[in-house]
């Protein structure tokens, strides 16, 4: 399906009464370079500790003490809110530097609003080999 890049979603700021700001869907291709620049940033953070992270993670899997992290943390806030918000109630107009100066609550519910709306839940796959 083609994402109508002109049809909006209004969603209320529940932390701030009277507030909103209108979002559309993201295409695949935004998505991926959203969650390639999350990718990006872990490993500018982190750089060759990246391995010790990823040993670490899988013993939490194979102990079963990991938890599943949200979906949000997968993909860059600033590009999903640079590709994502289309307008808002506040008097200025919506810019990257303007993204940027969102504070921390607005931008979360923002971030986690719009992965929401453009990712599926994962499926479980039965498996379909005859026993």
């Amino acid at each position: 399906m083609l994402v109508d890049k002109n049809k909006v979603t209004r969603l209320d700021i529940p932390h701030e009464p009277g507030q909103w700001v209108e979002v559309a869907l993201l295409t695949g291709l935004e998505m991926d370079e959203a969650e390639g620049a999350a990718e990006d940033r872990v490993l500018n953070k982190y750089g060759k500790n990246v391995d010790i992270f990823a040993k670490i993670a899988k013993l939490d899997v194979d102990s079963g003490e990991r938890p599943t992290p949200e979906p949000h943390t997968e993909y860059d806030a600033l590009t999903v809110l640079r590709y994502g918000v289309r307008a808002w109630s506040y008097p200025e107009p919506v810019t990257p530097e303007n993204l940027e100066a969102l504070d921390v609550a607005t931008r979360d519910f923002l971030h986690r609003e719009i992965v929401a709306a453009n990712t599926r839940p994962l499926v479980s796959v039965k498996n379909t080999e005859p026993a």
